[in-house]
């Protein structure tokens, strides 16, 4: 992690020297020096981060004062600008006073000067340590750490004849593998099984290496173990070992070189059906490197990879089959404990005493089913047999168990963490500042990496796409962050981290000092450390938080996050004294009546990202106005009006408000990307909203007829092709209906996939986008069957029906709405039947009806639409409802549904 904190420093400090050369004068030159010298010291930090973790303790000092010099550089740079930029904010056009100023910042450029000298001398000092101490080259070949790393990977090594015996919850994916290497297919194929460390990847590789039915199906069978250290001559000679050769070729193997070795291997193989096991591949170009010894061989031949990395397994095979691994359940995890822990016990016959089973199921589900963390519990519990306080001791011990050797579960997850990408560890340690079991908003998430300065700003893509078409998507494939949720257009809306993943993160986060987490009162804690950067603070019960105290000056960030389901309000006391380089604020369910908490944050000039989100506050400060630097302002759920200083705040690329914000002055925040909800005023008709040419969310309430002509023209009026706005919502407020102007133009946003609108409209005025993929209509108040032209929509997959149809029938014809996964419609009042021809919703998964009282039945074409998982029924008729009981009318139609519910308020019946 040091590399990454040494790297941010100077990528800081480079960014400094551009976007602050005027408040920088008279310092430049040391600034530049400083990250020269920096960018000097990161020559010594490859692979700094695993021989710390391998307890070389005068490396792990070395590291820790290069680390402390680097947030050091940071700080007084940061404090400079900030003095600076103060006291020009303050200058006005007196003489006198503007002298005083200036005397001023001459005397902040001399201390900052000795400030950066002192900087500049420790890191001489820590580079003559080098010397002085013996303090090897970190790249060296030869040093102490690799031969640790080499006895950390012999104790890791997998060997296939090594049975496990105790093997739980893989017998489906046992079969599914078994059936995919015995096919005979014509090319050579990989398989890969992928998933984080402690999964349980090797086990079913071993599970199915060692199965009759596999070993009599191939010619040739090798296993080998690759790891971090991808040693191909060593992988090679492995193979070639396992081979029927003569002594005599054994022994000719050792002089071979790496060239001879791969002919050899592809010679043998050629005319055989092989199977290779590839145990724990880390890198695509690990297997570059060692495919060309697999030939097609005989049909049916095939490679099975395990991977912690799924873009490994798409670079080896991307037509092959792709296991992933589920997490074992409760009942099961409890089952493998039991066999761990209590090896002789017959659970069929002797039962376990209550109180022990309780302890027992509470220690597995703080696994999170990692089998991994199981076994491991589970052998130490062994050593405790049935002793109900030792198994309550080690529940209370749960972590320092838990780590425990380099194959406890954090040693064995450390592993996928030190082989990040430095530019990638703090954004994964960012991760931990969410709560446990957080279904992380990847929206908001890079919105803050991007305010932290993890994202580059590059040429071409914005720091959003980036962050999100790599950053998170390397951290998923390296299957250290789990997908949750995925929009419609297959894009990730919400991730989350692994119980014991998240353990591990929070761990180094702390001992880097890069984050910590509150569960108490802030300003009573002891241990907070007067270098912290970030500090999250989770807390239901304590209503009241302060942060007084010095220990916080070097704070970069500070989120409030009480559980989301709480409906307590928290008065926070904020000084911005001791929080000025904030760089990050976000505070939930927070109350301030007099407006002190937003007075102090407008003084936070540092900020790039403000979340005010479900406040209670009596008016939000004019001078928020002052923070320049903001990329992203959230203000969801806060009522009151939002001040018109915000037109200040230049640099915004993301505006939320809660509702309809009138008599905003926004016209000139040409950066933002997304401005949701705001009312149409005069500046969006002065053409403020022509010139926000970067859109890509906008959501706008209480549009008149000309109003609406203006947004249509701002919109249409960009190239078509890159037009970026992807998500549209409209809420129409036309007191004349008869004046209603053609939206046939939105067809022309081919980007366009989310669009919503609320209010009456006049359907033959319509030509929706075609790429549109979810699509929202509320009071519209169509006479015309809209379905007539939205079944034609081939990306459609989401439709929300809410009065937003006067007519008696719907109809869908054969391949019509050939994508829909979800409909749901809504207080239809005169809907008396809707029609699905055969072939009609072939995808549909989800039906939902609701309010609609004239509805006599369900179409009979349901009945093939076999993909139907769900189906609701909402306050209807009790005639309506009858039909779709079991011994209803229509249930011949919906009995392949497997869940079907009817709700009447307050009643719900499900079967």
């Amino acid at each position: 992690m040091v590399e990454a904190i040494v790297s941010f420093a100077v990528q800081r400090l480079g960014d400094a020297l551009i976007k602050e050369a005027v408040s920088l004068r008279g310092v430049h030159e040391q600034v530049e020096q400083l990250g020269n010298e920096l960018r000097r010291m990161l020559c010594f930090l490859k692979d700094a981060d695993s021989k710390e973790q391998q307890g070389d303790e005068l490396v792990r000092n070395w590291v820790s004062e290069i680390r402390d010099v680097a947030y050091d550089s940071e700080d007084v740079i940061d404090k400079y600008v900030l003095k600076v930029a103060s006291r020009e904010r303050g200058c006005i056009m007196n003489f006198l006073i503007k002298s005083a100023c200036i005397i001023n910042t001459r005397k902040h450029q001399y201390k900052v000067s000795k400030e950066i000298q002192s900087i500049l001398t420790k890191l001489q000092n820590i580079s003559d340590s080098r010397v002085t101490y013996d303090i090897k080259c970190i790249r060296d070949e030869e040093t102490p750490s690799v031969v640790e790393s080499q006895k950390l990977q012999q104790l890791r090594r997998s060997y296939p004849h090594v049975e496990d015996e105790d093997v739980i919850g893989l017998e489906k994916h046992t079969s599914e593998l078994i059936a995919e290497l015995t096919k005979e297919e014509e090319r050579r194929c990989v398989i890969s099984i992928i998933g984080v460390g402690g999964l349980g990847k090797t086990t079913l590789a071993k599970t199915v290496y060692r199965q009759n039915i596999v070993k009599n199906h191939f010619q040739f069978c090798a296993w080998t173990f690759v790891s971090q250290r991808c040693s191909k001559r060593d992988i090679l000679k492995e193979i070639l070992k396992n081979a029927s050769l003569l002594s005599q070729e054994l022994k000719e193997i050792e002089d071979k070189n790496e060239e001879d070795l791969v002919q050899l291997l592809y010679k043998y193989l050629q005319d055989k059906r092989y199977l290779v096991v590839l145990d724990d591949i880390w890198s695509s170009e690990a297997w570059d490197i060692l495919s060309p010894a697999f030939p097609n061989g005989v049909k049916g031949s095939k490679v099975l990879l395990t991977t912690r990395n799924k873009e490994v397994a798409l670079r080896s095979d991307p037509w092959s089959l792709h296991l992933e691994p589920r997490l074992l359940t409760d009942e099961e995890s409890w089952c493998l404990l039991c066999k761990k822990a209590l090896p002789t016990t017959n659970m069929a016959e002797t039962s376990i005493s209550p109180g022990l089973q309780k302890i027992g199921r509470e220690i597995v589900r703080m696994c999170g089913g990692l089998p991994l963390g199981v076994t491991v519990l589970g052998g130490f519990l062994a050593t405790k047999k049935t002793d109900i306080t030792e198994w309550e001791i080690v529940q209370r011990n749960m972590n320092t168990h838990m780590n425990r050797g380099p194959n406890g579960v954090m040693g064995i997850l450390s592993l996928s963490y030190n082989d990040l990408p430095h530019h990638l560890k703090p954004c994964f340690l960012y991760l931990s500042c969410f709560p446990e079991d957080c279904e992380i908003p990847v929206r908001k998430l890079i919105q803050l990496w991007t305010a932290e300065g993890f994202i580059p700003q590059l040429n071409g893509d914005t720091m959003e796409d980036l962050a999100e078409q790599e950053y998170l998507t390397e951290l998923i494939q390296r299957c250290m962050v789990q997908v949750s949720e995925k929009s419609l257009a297959g894009r990730v809306k919400t991730c989350r981290l692994h119980d014991l993943m998240r353990d591990l993160c929070l761990l180094r986060a702390r001992e880097e000092n890069f984050l910590d987490i509150r569960d108490q009162e802030v300003a009573d804690s002891p241990t907070t450390h007067w270098r912290l950067r970030r500090l999250a603070v989770h807390k239901d019960q304590q209503r009241y938080i302060s942060l007084e105290k010095s220990s916080y000056l070097r704070l970069r960030t500070l989120v409030y996050c009480p559980n989301q389901n709480s409906y307590l309000f928290h008065n926070v006391q904020l000084h911005h004294q001791n929080l000025k380089l904030l760089r990050v604020l976000d505070l939930r369910g927070v109350y301030d009546d007099t407006g002190s908490t937003t007075r102090q944050i407008g003084k936070l000039v540092h900020l790039r990202y403000l979340g005010l989100t479900n406040i209670r506050i009596g008016r939000i400060s004019p001078g928020i106005g002052n923070l320049r630097y903001l990329q992203t302002l959230d203000l969801s759920g806060y009522f009151g009006t939002v001040p018109k200083t915000i037109q200040k705040m230049e640099q915004l690329r993301h505006l939320h408000l809660y509702s309809g914000q009138k008599h905003l002055q926004i016209g000139n925040l040409i950066n933002l990307q997304t401005l949701k909800w705001v009312t149409a005023g005069r500046w969006m008709t002065k053409g403020g909203l022509i010139r926000m040419t970067n859109l890509r969310k906008l959501g706008i309430c209480g549009l008149l007829g000309s109003e609406l002509e203006e947004i249509l023209d701002s919109i249409v009026h960009r190239s078509t092709d890159h037009n970026p706005l992807r998500s549209l919502y409209l809420h129409l407020d036309l007191p004349n209906p008869e004046f209603f102007p053609s939206m046939e133009r939105l067809s022309q946003c081919h980007n366009l996939h989310k669009l919503s609108l609320s209010g009456f409209c006049k359907e033959n005025y319509f030509k929706f986008p075609r790429n549109i993929t979810k699509l929202t209509l509320a009071w519209t108040c169509f006479f015309q069957d809209p379905w007539a032209d939205l079944q034609h929509l081939l990306n459609l997959k989401y439709l929300d029906m809410r009065s937003a149809y006067n007519g008696e029938e719907l109809v869908c014809k054969a391949k019509g709405f050939p994508q829909l996964q979800h409909l749901h419609l809504k207080k239809l009042p005169h809907l008396k039947q809707f029609r699905v021809h055969k072939g009609g919703m072939p995808n549909l998964k989800h039906l939902k009806i609701s309010n609609c009282s004239k509805l006599v039945m369900l179409p009979r074409g349901l009945k093939f639409v076999t993909t139907i998982q769900k189906l609701e029924i909402n306050n209807m008729p009790l005639d309506f409802q009858a039909r779709v009981s079991k011994k209803g009318a229509d249930w011949y139609k919906v009995r392949h549904i497997s869940s079907i519910t009817l709700k009447v308020e307050p009643e719900t019946i499900i079967f």
